[in-house]
């Protein structure tokens, strides 16, 4: 039995609208105001919410307001109740979110086509989602043993060594043993943290752009920061150019810099020692487009395609190298913060990322 949360300050129209729905076989909860009507809502988890506007203390803007904003809520169906009837508070409804703004005075069957319509709909969505994440979940399920195993069998087989034979070992053998140690350390790390952020995207209620605002001034200093921290890791430092223009970013640093690391590390998991990877940036129409350009093994079509629906096949072909996780989690960055990702191939063996980024001048602060 679907639930259903009615909050209507007119008592006359509540209990008509309690007394229909329980009739078509529906669970009901009421609110007779705004404030009341949260607080159910956050006691009930209502399949839908049915809400007057014009209400004392809260309106429905801030019923709706509240409702998109909690995690455990920020998707159920939501539908405005009103004698509004002109066009701009229509259009205003739906701009804050609604999914259905019903005029008063309604027949039943308006109220009981939309209710059922938006459940429905509510229904079918949440099942795509949920198998496309149960798809994913299970791809990086497969392929994560050899991503942990990997980097762990060089840091303890390493680490043995060093323990066992330590007055065999002359300090050339340490030093090259610590360098393995530290750089599968740091493959591992990332791993880890790319499963921490593939999780936090996709329990994210709302995309964080949507709830903060920051501005990165110092784009060059970030990317170069951290294209060149994983050219270190692969020893690859000469293979690196860099032509950036400074611009303001809308995008949190950590975020930036995440971006620009999985690119970078994918730019040399699939391209020669001594090929250049070139990093540049023009900006055109409010947009900064960063790209990152290198020469190996080309990254074929139906990549591109898994990668920008935010699909993860890459560990199909690619499963000896990574997981592909850190490029769906490049793209659900990009796309959170008003971006896009192009991705192409113009040769066999040229690969091109392209990250369009929107450029802003405000600045506040943001903690991720």
């Amino acid at each position: 039995m679907y639930k259903i949360l009615v909050i209507e300050d007119d008592i006359l129209v509540l209990e008509n609208l309690i007394e229909m729905l329980e009739d078509s076989g529906y669970y009901v909860v009421s609110a007779n105001n705004g404030r009341i009507g949260i607080e159910r809502a956050l006691q009930n988890k209502p399949d839908l919410i049915i809400c007057d506007i014009l209400m004392p203390e809260y309106s429905g803007y801030d019923v709706l307001k509240s409702i998109r904003q909690n995690p455990d809520l920020f998707d159920t169906p939501f539908i405005f109740l009103t004698a509004i009837s002109d066009k701009n508070g229509h259009r205003y409804g739906m701009d804050s979110g609604a999914d259905d703004y019903i005029v008063k005075p309604y027949k039943n069957s308006e109220i009981l086509n939309a209710v059922k319509s938006r459940i429905s709909k509510s229904l079918m969505l949440k099942q795509i989602y949920t198998a496309k994440i149960d798809e994913l979940t299970k791809s990086i399920s497969n392929s994560l043993p050899f991503e942990v195993r990997s980097p762990l069998f060089s840091i303890l087989g390493f680490s043995q060594i060093m323990l066992e034979k330590t007055n065999d070992l002359s300090k050339s053998d340490l030093v090259m043993m610590s360098e393995y140690i530290n750089f599968s350390g740091k493959k591992l790390l990332r791993v880890i943290n790319n499963y921490i952020y593939f999780i936090k995207f996709n329990n994210y209620s709302i995309c964080p752009e949507k709830e903060y605002i920051s501005i990165v001034d110092n784009v060059a200093f970030v990317i170069q920061e951290a294209a060149f921290s994983i050219a270190m890791e692969y020893g690859r430092l000469q293979d690196i150019k860099i032509n950036i223009t400074d611009c303001p970013i809308q995008i949190p640093s950590e975020l930036l810099t995440k971006i620009i690391e999985e690119l970078i590390d994918n730019a040399f998991k699939y391209s020669d020692s001594n090929t250049e990877v070139l990093i540049f940036n023009n900006i055109d129409r409010g947009f900064t487009k960063i790209s990152v350009t290198s020469k190996g093994k080309a990254i074929s079509s139906s990549h591109i395609k898994s990668i920008l629906s935010f699909d993860s096949d890459l560990p199909k072909t690619f499963e000896q190298q990574g997981i592909g996780l850190g490029l769906a989690i490049v793209f659900k960055i990009i796309e959170c913060f008003k971006g896009n990702l192009a991705i192409t191939a113009p040769d066999d063996k040229t690969t091109v990322f392209t990250v369009s980024l929107p450029v802003d001048t405000k600045k506040s602060n943001f903690t991720f």
